[in-house]
């Protein structure tokens, strides 16, 4: 049975990792999930892969970036659905700010007039 070495660098560490003939498109595939999830970075360029698992791995990243762009419109569809509370608690938030703002100006005021009279 073929072994086949797969390069792997994982946290700035390279090692060589090695599987049976049979094991080796599983573990190349896991490997590219990996990737795709940020725990691994793997040297596909290294590695000889014929052309069907190149392609079951190219599709496995479209699999993945289709998820990651699922997700994305997910989030994006909860802060637009929920656009309206956001905007009220906004309004709040500004009205509030506002009416600090005011107290903090009229607080200045009385203690310009305090240090002018007191100047006088």
């Amino acid at each position: 049975m073929p072994v086949f070495k797969i390069p792997v660098i994982s946290m700035g560490e390279q090692f060589e990792m090695t599987q049976d003939g049979e094991t080796y498109f599983h573990a190349v595939a896991s490997l590219h999930d990996s990737l795709n999830h940020g725990v691994l970075r793997v040297d596909l360029v290294r590695l000889d892969l014929t052309q069907d698992q190149t392609a079951i791995i190219d599709a496995l990243d479209r699999k993945r970036n289709l998820e990651v762009r699922i997700k994305t419109l997910r989030q994006y569809i909860e802060v637009v659905w929920d656009m309206p509370r956001l905007t009220e608690r906004a309004e709040r938030e500004l009205k509030d700010a506002t009416k600090d703002l005011k107290q903090l100006i009229e607080g200045i005021e009385i203690k310009m007039t305090t240090l002018r009279d007191a100047a006088i």
